[in-house]
């Protein structure tokens, strides 16, 4: 890896809410990532409890590097909460860490990597930040909009992918895949370079 130690990405966070009725919303996009990842990864693994707000997995890298693969289960507003125990066992800085999420005012398919900012009215990342006392947290933003103007944003965010959608799912997922595994091997500098490149957004 190329940054430095402290700055090196050791734990992956995928943003969403428990329970099958949240499955395929737009808010869950973190979780899909997650479960992606896992699926590329650690096919053969089962996600561990932690602490009865999460789960998780311990993965190796061909390279020998290794990295945490997280799930909170506190539903979305309380996100911070494991995160912030997760962390603290594992003596985890904040600048270790990528959160992934959605983000209603990116198109749906393209992803933005920001090294630092505010929540951008993301509720979970907004209750990370929260824990952590700090905005200087890496997040891959997965783009789910256009939000229509006569839909609330939190109507927007828990409805269903549509069709058009579901079909291009896991492609999008795919590109995420890889630019997570791009923050991870090469650092999040690298990683913007190359995920950022596909038109600008004016969020943090």
């Amino acid at each position: 890896m190329t940054e430095n130690k402290e700055n090196q990405i050791k734990l992956i966070v995928g943003l969403g809410n428990p329970g099958p009725e949240y499955e395929l919303t737009k808010h869950n996009m973190g979780f899909l990532l997650a479960d992606f990842i896992k699926d590329k990864l650690a096919p053969n693994s089962n996600w561990k409890k932690w602490k009865k707000n999460g789960e998780y997995l311990d993965i190796t890298l061909d390279n020998g590097e290794k990295f945490f693969l997280i799930k909170p289960l506190t539903y979305m507003n309380n996100s911070g909460v494991m995160v912030r125990s997760f962390a603290d066992f594992y003596k985890l800085k904040s600048g270790s860490i990528l959160v992934c999420f959605d983000d209603m005012s990116i198109d749906f398919g393209r992803l933005r990597i920001r090294r630092k900012g505010s929540f951008g009215g993301q509720k979970g990342m907004a209750s990370i930040i929260n824990v952590f006392s700090s905005r200087d947290i890496s997040r891959l933003k997965m783009g789910t909009g256009p939000k229509p103007d006569r839909i609330p944003a939190e109507n927007y965010v828990l409805s269903r992918f549509g069709k058009t959608e579901l079909d291009n799912l896991d492609s999008v997922l795919e590109k995420a895949y890889n630019a997570v595994m791009a923050t991870l091997k090469g650092g999040v500098d690298s990683a913007m370079n190359l995920y950022n490149c596909d038109g600008n957004d004016n969020t943090d």
